[in-house]
């Protein structure tokens, strides 16, 4: 198999894989049932063997194509955040996401904390040379890993308006990470292991809100409050939060 063939049959799988399950799901999310629902582990999981696959038969042949590329384009770092910009500029357009501003802001915080530590962790550990040889970050892909996450966010918030808004969502991130491999500042199966863990991190962060919110809600009145910030060096996102 050629490696556009298999570019274009793993890009065919994670939409796929993103499109039955958006249409699978009930009316009650992951957020509102009991229960993790198994059949959202079909895209993780899925990426996450593929990425053990390719590391023993892709990788090599793909990384040679990237050097024939010799990409260099710096739209990987500007593309990751899209989907996770676009549960708040959409609200704002009039078109209401499944949760508020505060709930949804601590799911996303919960699941860059996840994706963050779990990425950060497995880069110390594997010490992974990428394939330009600039470091031994690898393994896996931050950047995929927070693009998926994102599309997964959007895919959450907006499955109820219509399943496009997930396509679009995994759309990007799979730019995000073919470009990773375009810049030959990663190897394949890095991309493939990235997405599997932004995406799982996000459903964590699903499954576990329920808890949360328990933390920082009393009597049906929230005891967190966000607020941004701006300093010399950028802007952020403070909280508060009373127990």
């Amino acid at each position: 198999m050629g490696m556009k063939s298999v570019l274009f049959s793993l890009v065919v799988f994670i939409f796929s894989c993103g499109l039955t399950v958006a249409q699978e799901s009930e009316p009650d999310s992951l957020v509102q049932s009991s229960g993790f629902r198994s059949e959202t582990l079909l895209v993780p999981s899925g990426l996450i063997a593929l990425s053990m696959y390719s590391s023993f038969y892709w990788d090599e042949n793909i990384q040679q194509q990237a050097i024939k590329w010799n990409g260099n384009t710096p739209l990987d770092n500007g593309l990751i955040l899209v989907p996770g910009a676009a549960i708040y500029i959409l609200d704002w357009c009039g078109i209401p996401s499944k949760h508020s501003f505060t709930d949804k802001t601590v799911i996303a915080a919960t699941t860059a904390a996840f994706t963050l530590s779990s990425t950060f962790l497995l880069k110390a550990t594997t010490r992974r040379m990428r394939p330009n040889e600039n470091s031994d970050q690898s393994f896996p892909s931050g950047h995929t890993a927070v693009a998926f996450a994102c599309a997964e966010l959007l895919r959450q918030e907006y499955q109820d308006q219509s399943v496009w808004y997930g396509v679009a969502g995994y759309g990007i991130a799979s730019v995000s990470g073919f470009l990773r491999v375009y810049n030959n500042d990663h190897w394949f199966s890095d991309v493939l292991f990235g997405a599997g863990i932004g995406i799982l991190s996000a459903q964590m962060a699903y499954y576990l809100y329920p808890t949360l919110k328990k933390i920082y809600t009393k009597n049906g009145k929230n005891d967190l409050s966000l607020f941004p910030s701006v300093s010399e060096h950028g802007f952020g996102l403070g909280l508060s939060a009373r127990f």
